[in-house]
């Protein structure tokens, strides 16, 4: 059923998230796994919380300033956004060579 409604819709946004289950990123964190099997927001950054501050890093730096952070279980992983990701992400943001570098870019003040 999902997939039918996929196939018709005449949604863009559906279309372009669905379009990058075939596309190859640089980014290693990167997940297009859940992308056949929900029409919405269906991809991710998955690894330790250090990759993924990394990730994040590099999309600071080409201008993306907001994120929609969740997890997925919920309860049990959603405290390492805000309590070690969110943190490295800071640390890395705020420091000299960073904010030299990007200086606009450093959001999570």
């Amino acid at each position: 059923m999902l997939k039918d409604y996929i196939t018709v819709s005449d949604s863009v946004s559906l279309k372009k998230i669905q379009s990058l289950k075939e596309k190859k990123f640089e980014d290693p964190c990167f997940w297009t796994g859940m992308t056949k099997y929900r029409s919405g927001n269906s991809t991710a950054l998955v690894g330790s919380y250090e990759q993924i501050s990394e990730s994040l890093i590099k999309y600071i730096k080409v201008g993306i300033t907001e994120f929609i952070f969740s997890s997925s279980p919920h309860l049990e992983t959603v405290s390492g956004i805000g309590k070690e990701i969110l943190p490295l992400v800071r640390e890395k943001i705020n420091n000299k060579q960073f904010c030299a570098e990007n200086c606009q870019y450093s959001v999570f003040k």
